[in-house]
């Protein structure tokens, strides 16, 4: 607001703060009466695209839980991680060792990446989201279209060397 003060710019304000609380009241009131609501999304297994994902997913979660204190950092960086885990680990097959390695050779991850992309067969591979609505909770589901590991060899695996560039995610 601009001083001097304008009783009619004053009003414009009050009255667009007063209608983005009562939206957000009944906006939230609605959702205790939804018993779920589900987004799916199918994305190609390229890492470019996760932030986007990632973006969307966190738009649609303050969006459908207004006024909700939500750790909304916390959450797209889990949401991101486990995608990137999705497509790196999952869908391009590529391993603890051949991303060390990757990540102490000219070009990087961005040259391991591409080379993996190369393959039609591993390029073709998506990333299927699955995120279910509920009252009180939100519950994601990512699933690969890779060979998949074996989950028992990880249980009770302890958090790594938290200074190592990566190899955290699932420990985490």
């Amino acid at each position: 607001i601009s001083k001097p003060f304008d009783a009619a710019e004053i009003e414009f304000v009050l009255d667009r703060v007063y209608r983005a609380v009562a939206q957000t009241q009944d906006l939230k009131s609605m959702m205790e009466v939804v018993a779920q609501r589900t987004t799916s999304i199918s994305i190609p297994g390229n890492p470019a695209i996760l932030s986007k994902v990632v973006s969307l997913l966190g738009r649609e979660l303050t969006h459908l839980y207004p006024g909700s204190l939500l750790p909304l950092a916390e959450i797209k960086l889990a949401l991101y991680e486990t995608l990137a885990n999705a497509v790196e680990h999952g869908n391009l097959g590529i391993t603890f060792e051949m991303k060390t390695r990757a990540m102490m050779e000219p070009g990087g991850m961005d040259a391991l990446l591409k080379r993996r992309l190369s393959d039609p067969r591993l390029a073709a591979r998506k990333v299927h989201v699955t995120v279910q609505y509920l009252s009180d909770r939100v519950m994601y589901c990512v699933r690969d279209e890779g060979d998949g590991f074996d989950v028992a060899a990880l249980s009770g695996k302890q958090l790594g060397d938290t200074t190592a560039l990566h190899g955290r995610g699932l420990a985490l």
